[in-house]
């Protein structure tokens, strides 16, 4: 059987989706804020509902757009995986659940794929490799001991 075919949608309100999201933004720099007062990094991702039919709604590019800007104005790390959803779908209903709205494991897949391609493109993933690093050097002879099939890495 056939989805229905998605309702008609309205014109989207940018003005009305900035207001509808100022609570939500505010808990992302929160957020943010705690993270970096633990020495953790912080990555937003964007998890967006696929329709019965295979489609996106359109506001959710709108929704997107304001989290993405919002983030980026703040130096806050963001991946929207929206685009390559949609490009992957081909207006097939492939990453939502037959009863409800919940990705399936090829939506979490794709996601993943896409946090994995920003943080290796990015300068946290360097970040991170540089904190590790930093630990390891002073300790690789003693991780070496422990290890010993891992020797020739670590020292």
């Amino acid at each position: 059987a056939q989805a229905p075919p998605a309702e008609p949608e309205e014109p989207v309100d940018h003005e009305k989706i900035r207001h509808l999201m100022a609570p939500a933004l505010d808990e992302i720099a929160k957020a943010r804020d705690a993270a970096r007062a633990g020495g953790a990094e912080f990555v937003v991702v964007l998890i967006n509902p696929q329709r019965a039919d295979g489609t996106f709604a359109d506001v959710q590019l709108a929704y997107n757009s304001e989290v993405v800007d919002f983030c980026r104005e703040r130096g806050i790390d963001v991946v929207d995986p929206l685009p390559e959803l949609i490009r992957a779908a081909r207006g097939k209903p492939i990453f939502r659940s037959t009863d409800d709205y919940h990705w399936t494991g090829a939506a979490d897949h794709l996601a993943a794929g896409q946090v994995y391609i920003y943080l290796t493109q990015s300068s946290l993933a360097m970040r991170e490799f540089r904190k590790n690093a930093s630990w390891v050097r002073p300790r690789g002879a003693e991780l070496a001991s422990a290890l010993p099939e891992r020797g020739s890495v670590l020292q």
